[in-house]
């Protein structure tokens, strides 16, 4: 009985440590996993700029947690989102189909074409 009970806890302590090597193996899995999630977004958006994204992508890289990882992204983007908005909602003003156009601003004076093409260098 005792032969068999220290070959049991002989067992159990593999056991217990290819379950803890797993367990790792686990969790740096479901970190790259986030990190790749995360940068392939970043891809993806193009309002970012390709040196930019290169510092991101690097400092998303450099997070040793989870956690971490979603902090970094959520704070490198969200001064981006407010730039989006704000170009998307200036262009949405500027480009409004319910804007009055006044006829004389589509036929232009002799005076203008003469001052557009002294600015232009063609006169």
């Amino acid at each position: 009985e005792l032969r068999k009970n220290r070959a049991l806890q002989e067992r159990l302590e593999e056991y217990r440590s290819a379950v803890e090597t797993l367990r790792e193996q686990l969790t740096d899995l479901n970190l790259f996993n986030a990190k790749l999630l995360y940068v392939n977004k970043l891809f993806q958006d193009k309002s970012v700029n390709p040196s930019r994204r290169k510092s991101m992508v690097e400092s998303i890289d450099a997070a040793k947690s989870l956690r971490e990882v979603k902090l970094i992204y959520k704070t490198l983007t969200s001064g981006n989102t407010d730039a989006k908005r704000l170009n998307e909602s200036t262009s949405r003003t500027l480009g409004s189909s319910s804007r009055p156009v006044g006829r004389s601003s589509a036929t232009a004076t002799n005076t203008e074409v003469d001052r557009w093409a002294t600015l232009a260098g063609i006169k």
